[in-house]
């Protein structure tokens, strides 16, 4: 007697089970939810780990490295409350103004689908111009580091408005319009950088009121986290076949660096190689995304005005650190970066580094 054809293998592989936290698993052992705001986070296990991923035009992109699947799902939490609140403020309106005294007013306009808020002051009598603030809302995971959400932009004044507290007036009137506090370029996780005269300002703001991320016990151990959580994250995707990162994998397993040079070039050529990467003692290339096999990315070798050589780890070190022209653009090799990428990206492949630790610049005990 037949009955009813079962589900195929592969339908059955790919059946998932929904519990009651919301999170919906693939027996592949991949997590999902769709949290507030349309945002979509994964979690799976990579390894000893379990990786925290937010889906952005269909695509997940790692956010994170968790010990547990506990602290994943609590992460995952947290970078969905910090994407939606993003979403959030470009789809909002902002609108509103303030009289500041010494006949200004100060002036809020954001237009919806616009990421940037703009700011002005202007003399009552008569509206001319003195100031301006471009800002925006901070994103993750600037918020997460700060504790809470913020705002950060650009201000200009005119030159007769300056040393006279309307900055800060002028803060002060965003702040309450908007609803959020400003917290400076270029600190405790924001992008950019400090003017002298920005610098002055905000080390007078702080020492008079409470700014975000100043004096916060707990931003040190939210940093600590971060990096130690997007460490190999980061060199995955910034550091495949960087020759500065085979170097710093070199200097501290003692493997052989291969890399790809013109055949017919000249010495300038072979200082640098265009890719590079690490081979270990059982003859497996090692990059930025673990231990490989060079079939998998070896046909740009194959070309043949390029060949495969050798290099003296410490000798490339040397002139990977002279600024060099890539493109339109000046690079060098930054090792104090670098070598706790590549031992955090050692580590999370289970190789055991020798017991002599590097020194602080990455070049271990003894090396010239």
């Amino acid at each position: 007697m037949t009955g009813k054809p079962g589900p195929s293998a592969s339908r059955l592989a790919a059946r998932i089970v929904a519990g009651k936290d919301g999170w919906v698993r693939h027996r592949n052992g991949m997590a999902e939810r769709c949290f507030d705001g349309g945002i979509r986070m994964g979690v799976e296990p990579s390894g000893d780990l379990w990786r925290v991923s937010v889906s952005l035009a269909g695509t997940f992109v790692p956010l994170w490295e968790a010990a547990d699947e506990s602290e994943a799902f609590s992460m995952a939490a947290t970078a969905a409350a910090s994407h939606a609140g993003t979403a959030a403020w470009r789809r909002s309106e902002l609108s509103g103004s303030e009289d500041i005294g010494d006949g200004l007013r100060v002036a809020v306009l954001k237009t919806a689908g616009n990421p940037m808020a703009k700011a002005q002051v202007s003399r009552i009598d008569g509206g001319a111009v003195v100031g301006s603030y471009i800002f925006t809302r901070t994103e993750w995971p600037a918020d997460f580091l700060l504790g809470t959400s913020t705002l950060n932009g650009s201000v200009m004044l005119d030159e007769g408005m300056r040393g006279k507290g309307i900055c800060r007036k002028f803060y002060d009137a965003v702040e309450r319009i908007a609803g959020l506090p400003i917290v400076p370029h270029g600190r405790n996780g924001m992008p950019g950088t400090l003017s002298e005269p920005a610098e002055r300002f905000w080390s007078k703001r702080t020492a008079e009121r409470k700014v975000i991320g100043y004096g916060d016990p707990g931003l040190a151990e939210r940093s600590e986290r971060l990096a130690k959580a997007t460490e190999v994250i980061t060199a995955e995707n910034e550091c495949f076949l960087d020759a500065g990162f085979a170097v710093a994998v070199a200097m501290q397993t003692g493997w052989t660096v291969k890399g790809v040079v013109l055949r017919q070039g000249d010495d300038a050529d072979r200082r640098v190689p265009g890719d590079a990467w690490c081979v270990d003692d059982k003859g497996l290339a090692f990059t930025s995304v673990g231990h490989m096999r060079e079939t998998s990315f070896m046909p740009a070798a194959e070309d043949p005005e390029l060949q495969v050589v050798d290099f003296d780890p410490e000798k490339l070190r040397e002139a990977l650190e002279i600024p060099r022209l890539v493109g339109f653009f000046e690079k060098r090799s930054d090792f104090g970066k670098l070598v706790p990428q590549a031992a955090a990206v050692l580590g999370r492949h289970g190789v055991q580094l020798p017991h002599s630790e590097p020194e602080p610049d990455g070049r271990t005990p003894g090396s010239a």
